[in-house]
């Protein structure tokens, strides 16, 4: 465990296999939680809540997902001698419309 950004991360050491990294998404590409899979299933994810955009409610152009263009993310990767990490952020449209910290992790070998 470290600080990056002020926050604690957790750093994977001398991980072995392939890690894959999925930011969510890249822009305004919004989904409802899937209320149809056992609820157990999430608990396999460190961060498995509802879009930050479900408070806003549904796009009036696509009732199955939230409100588009209300959250975007994206994602931060540094890269420091023999350590890996990485920052995802949000930022809130409606809100203070900042970038804040929704997860982060990181490897080092």
């Amino acid at each position: 465990k470290e600080l990056f950004n002020g926050e604690k991360i957790d750093y994977a050491i001398n991980t072995k296999g392939t890690i894959y990294l999925i930011p969510s998404t890249g822009g305004p590409k919004v989904y409802y939680k899937n209320k149809k899979i056992e609820s157990s299933y999430f608990d396999l994810f460190d961060k498995a809540e509802e879009h930050s955009a479900a408070k806003y409610g549904a796009d009036p152009k696509d009732s199955s997902r939230p409100l588009r263009g209300s959250i975007q993310n994206f994602a931060g990767i540094s890269v420091d001698n023999n350590k890996l990490t990485v920052t995802v952020y949000e930022i809130d449209q409606k809100g203070t419309k900042e970038p804040y910290i929704i997860d982060q992790f990181g490897i080092t070998k």
